[in-house]
């Protein structure tokens, strides 16, 4: 368990050159425990390669046998669903191929021959860029997959999937209360008149509901139950769970802590 958690945690990086020497020059200058370097010396290899590896890191060589490395340059990016850096590393050093190399989209371009210090510390900082990349672009799904459920838990019913009730109908009454009210009325009214819209939105629906479900649906039947079911509503609304609850409870609570002081 700790070796595969261990072989997890290690950067691949993948080497594409023609030249054995360089390859293995490339494996002695980077190997270490936390960095697994892979080899492919013609881009055929190397696409394969891409079939089965996932790459922290490309090291790619302009000159190839079987293709010129900007051509394979295309076909990785083409291949893959995350971009990859890619450090092209070549002894065609004009200015025009290094500015081609950036242009592509390559992360950086090393001359050869090039030095094992320059070679270990670049390789080193573009690995870095890409860990904290893929940790951000790791946190940003976590993010958002807790915002869905989070929209899902706020606005939406957990059986139907469709938007919550409460929240649907809380703010549409809020609106009707509005048509009468002034943000200016005291908040006990503007409270009430919420309250009340409530009940006149979803008494109706409900009661629809209930004759669909356990009676026989006619709109007679519907408008007998409607209109049972409205005072209750009114008085569950107004009363248990309404503003006059509320300003009973504070009330006592008033009246108990004057009490005790």
């Amino acid at each position: 368990m700790e070796g595969e958690k261990h072989r997890k945690s290690r950067q691949t990086i993948l080497a594409i050159d023609d030249s054995l020497l360089i390859c293995q020059q490339i494996e002695k200058v980077l190997k270490s425990d936390e960095l697994e370097i892979h080899k492919a010396y013609t881009a055929k290899t190397a696409l394969e390669k891409l079939e089965e590896l996932q790459p922290d890191l490309i090291l790619l060589d302009v000159i190839l046998p079987d293709m010129e490395g900007y051509e394979l340059f295309h076909k990785i990016r083409e291949h893959e669903k995350s971009q990859t850096p890619v450090i092209f590393i070549t002894s065609m050093d004009s200015e025009q191929d290094i500015l081609k190399g950036f242009s592509l989209g390559a992360c950086d371009y090393i001359k050869k021959p090039f030095l094992p210090e320059e070679l270990r510390s670049r390789v080193k900082a573009h690995l870095h860029d890409k860990q904290e990349k893929d940790e951000l672009r790791s946190m940003n799904e976590t993010l958002r997959a807790n915002m869905e459920k989070l929209n899902r838990a706020v606005f939406r019913d957990e059986l139907t999937s469709l938007y919550n009730r409460r929240f649907v109908v809380e703010k549409l009454a809020t609106k009707l209360a509005f048509l009468f009210m002034r943000p200016t009325d005291r908040p006990q009214f503007i409270t009430y008149a919420i309250s009340l819209m409530i009940v006149c939105i979803m008494c109706p629906v409900m009661s629809l509901v209930a004759t669909l479900l356990f009676k026989e649906p006619s709109f007679g039947m519907w408008v007998h139950t409607w209109g049972c079911n409205m005072p209750m509503a009114l008085c569950w609304q107004m009363l248990y769970c309404g503003p006059l609850a509320r300003a009973i409870f504070r009330l006592v609570f008033r009246r108990g802590g004057k009490q005790a002081a």
